[in-house]
């Protein structure tokens, strides 16, 4: 736009809208020697105020992309400018981006001037070099040349705004996965097929579906079916790309950015276990075909800290079916670094969790995902996972039996409930629980209490199910 007030604004919506989830206690957009610039702080947000390190930004926009390497000398000294203090005394935390109005540059070239302007870069306590190339009426493309990388491109960021591979939490797949992007519909949402990094034959594969949204209510039903059908729909489409086997695991996370007001983060984890079973209920079917084994959600809760100060708490939401049961909710707060914003603990929401914190990288594949992809591979079912399907029929039936009625019936808590028969030393068998997989026996049995519209007190029944996944669903004479 020819009017300068314009483009002063349009910089200035871009980089609020970019670093939304920050704070950004100071920014300010100017003319420098003919590139119009932004110079910003900002600071994690959901991190308590006292704790908080401020980091530096800089945007500025060339005329030409062809002149990248000519120009960056410049661009970091006005940076350079804007910054009191010793830029790099904390570490390479701040961030550059240069876009351009016209022209191209190959990544080759973009990485022969970062390389030599890396003293520059190392003094300016550089984290993330950020290019933004025209492509006429289409979206620019972004490339991201990370410090850790040595000032490389990084082809897993390719095409992202500055900060979405924070969003998307992207660093804790890469930990024990070796990624590859595969294409999607959403424009705020990432496919990508990982392979575990394991020297073991046949390592298995996941599909991972990641994404942020603007749009508020994730914890509301409408909301989290809306947002849940969409990332269906995405795993769908991504079943018939050829780099996806039908075995695959398959999981979805998704970042909501609009921050929850007038709710507890304790409050929030009650609503999505209800939201959450009558999902499970609803969709049953489907997430069944799509092999869906975890569904994530990570909500903003406004709070403030213990000063009074106000501060986002960071709250994970998840559905998974890791432990054994098929798609079990749990609820963490987060406590992030406040240099990084990596995520430090997850401390267990609950009465009964006694404020457990655990350090959670996703894990390469254990027992139970390479038993259900066994059984899957056959075209069966995990049998510990029919207790999951069990209740969510369960669910369905009370869902479909209240709505035919009137007043205040309400589902009976205590719906469903579980023990294994196991064989005890004697060789007759006992009421038990063990941790699921590590049967030798390829029949498994449970007494289930099950509380139906018929017998709301509860009846009793037994479940006896064959395991595939012991010497391929076999009999012999432990089974028998």
């Amino acid at each position: 736009d020819e009017d300068e007030k314009v483009r002063e604004a349009a910089m200035e919506v871009y980089t609020r809208r970019v670093y939304r989830t920050y704070e950004i206690p100071k920014l300010e957009v100017e003319d420098i020697d003919g590139r119009l610039s932004c110079s910003f702080e900002f600071q994690f947000a959901d991190v308590p105020s006292a704790d908080r390190v401020t980091r530096n930004g800089f945007f500025s926009v060339v005329k030409d992309a062809g002149n990248f390497a000519s120009e960056l000398p410049d661009v970091l000294n006005a940076m350079a400018s804007k910054i009191s203090g010793d830029a790099s005394a904390n570490g390479p935390i701040n961030v550059l981006q240069v876009g351009a109005l016209t022209g191209e540059a190959s990544v080759e070239e973009i990485e022969a001037a970062l390389d030599a302007n890396k003293d520059a870069l190392s003094m300016l306590g550089m984290r993330t070099v950020s290019v933004l190339i025209p492509q006429g009426s289409k979206d620019p493309s972004y490339y991201s040349f990370p410090q850790c990388d040595g000032f490389k491109e990084d082809p897993l960021r390719r095409g992202m705004r500055p900060t979405f591979h924070h969003l998307l939490e992207l660093n804790r797949l890469t930990d024990n996965y070796d990624l590859e992007r595969i294409p999607a519909v959403g424009r705020n949402v990432q496919i990508y097929v990982g392979s575990e990094k394991t020297a073991r034959r046949n390592a298995g594969q996941v599909v991972f579906v990641r994404g942020i949204t603007h749009t508020p209510g994730l914890t509301t039903l409408s909301g989290a079916r809306r947002t849940l059908l969409q990332g269906l729909d995405e795993l769908e489409r991504a079943q018939s790309n050829a780099k996806v086997n039908l075995q695959s695991s398959s999981r979805i996370y998704l970042h909501s950015l609009p921050e929850v007001e007038g709710s507890s983060a304790e409050e929030v984890a009650a609503e999505f276990d209800v939201v959450i079973d009558k999902l499970k209920s609803r969709l049953a079917q489907r997430l069944l075909k799509l092999n869906v084994d975890e569904i994530e959600a990570k909500v903003r809760v406004k709070s403030t800290d213990e000063n009074g100060n106000p501060m986002v708490v960071p709250v994970r939401l998840i559905a998974s079916s890791m432990e054994g049961e098929w798609l079990k909710t749990a609820a963490y707060v987060e406590r992030p670094d406040p240099v990084t914003g990596v995520t430090r603990e997850f401390c267990i929401i609950g009465d009964d969790k006694d404020a457990v914190c655990v350090l959670d990288p996703y894990d390469g594949a254990n027992i139970l995902q390479t038993k259900r992809a066994i059984a899957r591979r056959v075209g069966s079912t995990y049998a510990y996972d029919f207790l999951g399907l069990l209740e969510v029929g369960l669910i369905q039936e009370w869902d479909t039996y209240l709505s035919g009625l009137s007043g205040d019936a309400t589902t009976p808590a205590n719906l469903f409930e579980a023990q294994e028969l196991l064989e005890g030393d004697d060789g007759e068998l006992v009421l038990g629980k063990r941790e699921i997989g590590t049967n030798k026996v390829g029949m498994v049995a449970w007494v289930v209490i099950m509380k139906t519209p018929e017998y709301p007190e509860g009846r009793e029944v037994v479940f006896i199910a064959n395991d595939v996944t012991v010497q391929s669903g076999s009999f012999g004479v432990p089974e028998d």
